[in-house]
């Protein structure tokens, strides 16, 4: 039987953006090991067919800044078209303190002489991944950030 929420999620997960289990869980606020056992289909604690919540749909779907509709029909095993790609959303303010952010370590990257990495100095184009890649991470970190709220403000 086929398992198209869960190949869905890891495609999401490990193609479209290298989340590991644990970051992604925590984007979701679900555990890791239900998220695991969700991609695979099947419990492997008890070899049982996984049933998601509709919570757990809700979870995954503003997560994933997709339908819960459609991660339902994944769900079910429905022929169903993907959603387009999308960008997830942050606030302007953060977009911009990105911005900001990846300019200065530009700067800041291209004024160092010598900028080496296992005794090689770093090229323009390694360069540029590298921020590449730190803007990702700061935009995961943000989002991550975005979804907790420390005890003492809950009521």
């Amino acid at each position: 039987m086929t398992n198209k929420l869960g190949e869905y999620i890891k495609n999401f997960r490990t193609v479209e953006h290298d989340y590991s289990l644990r970051q992604f869980a925590q984007m979701c606020d679900i555990s890791h090991t239900h998220i695991d056992s969700i991609e695979r289909g099947v419990d492997p604690r008890t070899g049982k067919v996984v049933k998601v919540t509709i919570d757990t749909l809700e979870k995954l779907a503003n997560a994933m800044n997709v339908s819960s509709s459609f991660l339902l029909d994944l769900s079910l095993n429905k022929d169903v078209e993907t959603p387009a790609k999308f960008k997830p959303q942050l606030p302007d303010k953060d977009e911009k303190d990105i911005a900001k952010s990846m300019k200065k370590l530009k700067e800041q990257l291209k004024d160092e002489q010598g900028l080496m990495f296992d005794g090689e100095p770093l090229d323009d184009t390694t360069i540029e991944l590298l921020l590449e890649e730190l803007e990702r991470q700061e935009r995961l970190v943000k989002k991550i950030n975005k979804k907790y709220t420390p005890k003492k403000y809950l009521k």
